[in-house]
């Protein structure tokens, strides 16, 4: 069936120099950053300053809604300007899974597949992971992370429920804007943005746990809240008038996330009021930083946020993300925290620095041999499933 599209200017689709390309690259990189930090942490046992730390990296719980909204602004930019083209839904799902099958899938043929053979005692729990393999080969992990509090997830694999929530979203989200126009398409990111609330309301009163956080209905705000800025930066005034309106809800909503932090003492993701009203409005914040980047409107920050060292961790975080939790598995196990704690004072401040750079420094190696190796080869493949030019696909 033909989709119903409404004309546009070309003048207003977004440009692509390499300093926006850099500064969304540098805020993948430091979302990236955030997330493994938060993780070293969280691993580490009760020692002095650990509270403080748990405090200031629970800012890292809104690292997801960043790459949930960027997620959303792109793969919507996407699809909306390839509408008009041949082979749409064709060269999409082509592209996609170029770009996230086949490190994804390596990844769990080494977890299931080459770890069981290998001549090492395997953790009790090992069995527990295989047991439950199924949700990982269908990117259904969230739901197993949400109906078993986490249980069901063992050994550092709990991180791909993410994952899970973004392919879920890539399967769905174009078979809808395939016969949407702009408008349609406008109000679909509005209502999806309802139906992530009311979700999370609806959770919290007749369920609770996880769900509010890993299940993809509940996270459809950030990723329509992405959307909706990809259409609009398609009007005639373009990413630039865009990013002229976000610079006021970008910095309200930012203050609103700091008072949240300041009357909580953390940004805690299960908290009813954050998870009802912090995430959209952490989408939000998100979203209007993105286009402000994007459209280069504010050149100092998107120099700091895309120097060379964010934008390079950036263009491998996808790589880092499926591998930094396990490998920090690994370490822990080899390197234990106990001893390491009590030799510099009882304090576990040194331990965290050592765990984060040490993952850090290994997480990225890794997705940088990862690539070279693997990902890059299928990416070329991409030159025989054309699509329009956008920003960062």
């Amino acid at each position: 069936m033909k989709a119903l599209v409404e004309p546009r200017a070309s003048a207003a689709r977004p440009a692509t120099d390499s300093a926006r390309v850099s500064a969304l690259d540098g805020l993948r990189g430091i979302g990236m950053t955030l997330v493994l930090i938060r993780h070293v942490i969280m691993d580490l046992p009760d020692a002095p300053m650990r509270g403080g730390i748990l405090r200031v990296t629970s800012l890292a719980f809104s690292g997801m809604d960043m790459f949930f909204v960027m997620s959303g602004f792109l793969i919507t930019g996407l699809l909306y300007d390839a509408k008009t083209g041949p082979n749409y839904l064709r060269n999409y799902f082509a592209r996609r899974c170029l770009r996230v099958f086949p490190l994804y899938y390596a990844a769990l043929i080494v977890i299931f597949v080459v770890v069981p053979h290998l001549p090492i005692a395997l953790p009790a729990n090992y069995a527990l992971l295989l047991q439950n393999q199924a949700w990982y080969w269908t990117y259904t992990t969230n739901i197993l992370l949400a109906t078993t509090l986490g249980l069901g997830t063992p050994l550092h694999t709990s991180h791909f429920w993410s994952l899970a929530v973004e392919e879920q979203f890539y399967l769905v989200w174009p078979l809808l804007l395939w016969f949407l126009g702009r408008r349609g398409i406008l109000r679909l990111c509005v209502a999806c943005v309802a139906i992530a609330i009311a979700f999370r309301l609806w959770l919290h009163v007749y369920y609770g746990g996880l769900g509010v956080y890993v299940l993809t209905p509940g996270r459809l705000d950030a990723l329509a809240i992405g959307g909706l800025l990809a259409i609009l930066s398609r009007d005639p005034a373009g990413l630039r008038g865009l990013a002229r309106r976000c610079v006021w809800p970008f910095w309200i909503t930012l203050a609103a996330m700091a008072i949240i932090v300041v009357q909580e003492g953390e940004l805690n993701r299960l908290d009813p009021w954050n998870y009802l009203a912090g995430y959209t409005i952490a989408a939000v914040m998100w979203g209007c930083l993105i286009v402000m980047l994007a459209a280069n409107s504010t050149p100092r920050l998107a120099r700091v946020i895309g120097h060379r060292i964010w934008a390079r961790l950036g263009r491998h975080s996808y790589g880092m993300y499926i591998v930094h939790y396990p490998l920090l598995g690994v370490v822990v196990a080899l390197l234990p925290a106990g001893p390491i704690i009590d030799a510099t004072g009882g304090t576990i401040v040194p331990t965290f620095v050592l765990y984060s750079l040490l993952v850090w420094a290994l997480s990225y190696a890794v997705a940088v041999a990862v690539w070279h190796g693997l990902e890059r080869r299928f990416l070329d493949l991409k030159r025989f499933f054309p699509s329009p030019p956008a920003i960062h696909t």
